[in-house]
């Protein structure tokens, strides 16, 4: 890529917003979560949760938000870049003692990466399940056997 393209951003903030909300409520969380507070105390549990995710996951986001748009990098770039700064106020002040947590923010920068990998091939899973079930709905919908070329796709998707 040369000097004058272009990074790829969000065409409206509606979008934004709905990748953001998206990626925040994956399907497990909708799935157990009603079991969850069940098992661990109904409203109680509730109400810590509503607590943690005001004071621990929303400062994270926002802050997660803020280093990409700031650096305009990927996750691993971003926290690359971020770690040269701590590293060069830490030898300022100690130089026998880096700050060593500065010197893990690539690794955690993969690690997320990581992580998202694990995530995608998960849903991949699900969402074959999904596929699968919805096709043997169709199936009884439509009486397969009768149609050739519909019987002949779901066979195509049996084997």
């Amino acid at each position: 890529m040369g000097k004058n393209s272009q990074r790829a951003v969000w065409g409206t903030r509606l979008g934004f917003y709905f990748a953001a909300i998206g990626s925040a409520f994956g399907l497990g969380n909708i799935w157990r979560f009603p079991y969850v507070v069940a098992e661990n105390g109904g409203g109680a549990f509730f109400l810590l949760y509503l607590c943690f995710l005001f004071l621990v996951g929303f400062p994270l986001l926002i802050g997660e938000l803020m280093l990409g748009k700031v650096t305009r990098r990927s996750v691993v770039a971003a926290l690359t870049r971020l770690k040269r700064p701590l590293i060069k106020e830490g030898e300022a002040k100690n130089s026998a003692r880096v700050l060593w947590w500065a010197r893990l923010m690539p690794h955690v920068g993969r690690g997320s990466v990581l992580v998202a990998l694990i995530v995608l091939a998960y849903f991949a899973v699900i969402s074959g399940w999904v596929l699968f079930f919805f096709a043997n709905i169709l199936k009884v919908l439509f009486w397969v056997e009768r149609f050739f070329l519909v019987g002949a796709f779901f066979k195509l998707l049996g084997n």
